[in-house]
C-alpha cells in the first residue's frame, strides 16, 4: 500500500508491481513560499526517490535520491510566477532479485505567501490589513452613530415623558384648586342666602 497525504487532501493509492513512479500535479499562485517534508515508512527491500519539478519549464525544485526511512526530509522553495508542479515519488528495490513490499509515504505541503518581499508583504498584507482596519473603523463609527442616536432618542422621550407627567401634575393641581375654589364660592352663596331668608 502506497499512501500520499497533504494538508489539503489524503489520497491512498496501491502502487502496482510493474509501475514504480507516482505522480502527482499541484498549482502555485505567484508570490509563495511553499514549504514541506517527504516521511516513508520503512517497506522491504526497498527506496524511495522523490523530484518536484515546475511543469512549464521543467525546472527542478527538489530532489532527494534516498529518503531516508521514518525521518523527514524538508524541502522549501520560492516562486515569482504562478506555477504547475509536478511531484514524482519513485519506488525502486533495493537489490532488483529479491522481492520488495512497499511502505507508506506522508507529504506535507502548504504555501504561503512571501512576506519577506517587501512588495508582496506590501500587497498582500500590509495593504489589506490596512484596509480591514479601514473597513473596521468605518463599522464602528456607524455603531457609535447609531448608538447615539438611540441614546439621544431615549433622552428625548424620557424629557417629552417628564415634561408631559409635569404638565399633568400642574392641570390636575389647578383643577383641584379651581374646584375647591368653585365650592368654597357655592357655599358662601349658600350660606348668604340662608341668612337672607333668616333660616339661619
Amino acid at each position: 500500500m502506497f499512501v500520499f497525504l497533504s494538508c489539503i487532501t489524503a489520497l491512498v493509492h496501491i502502487l502496482p508491481k510493474n509501475t514504480h513512479v507516482e505522480t502527482y500535479m499541484h498549482s502555485l499562485l505567484a508570490n509563495q513560499i511553499t514549504q514541506g517534508f517527504f516521511s516513508p515508512s520503512q517497506g522491504n527491500n526497498c527506496k524511495y526517490t522523490v523530484t518536484i519539478e515546475s511543469v512549464s519549464d521543467d525546472r527542478v525544485l527538489f530532489y532527494s535520491p534516498n529518503l531516508t526511512p521514518n525521518e523527514r526530509t524538508h524541502f522549501s522553495f520560492v516562486n515569482d510566477e504562478p506555477k504547475n508542479l509536478r511531484i514524482h515519488i519513485e519506488l525502486l528495490p533495493i537489490d532488483p532479485n529479491i522481492p520488495y513490499e512497499p511502505g507508506k509515504m506522508q507529504l506535507s505541503f502548504y504555501s504561503k505567501f512571501n512576506t519577506f518581499d517587501k512588495d508582496v508583504a506590501k500587497s498582500h498584507a500590509v495593504e489589506p490589513a490596512i484596509k480591514q482596519l479601514i473597513e473596521f473603523e468605518k463599522l464602528l463609527h456607524q455603531v457609535i452613530m447609531r448608538t447615539q442616536a438611540k441614546k439621544e432618542k431615549m433622552f428625548a422621550i424620557m424629557r417629552s415623558q417628564k415634561t408631559l407627567f409635569a404638565s399633568v401634575t400642574f392641570l390636575s393641581f389647578l383643577t383641584f384648586v379651581v374646584f375647591v375654589g368653585v365650592n368654597l364660592y357655592q357655599m358662601k352663596k349658600i350660606e348668604k342666602f340662608f341668612r337672607m331668608k333668616k333660616l339661619l
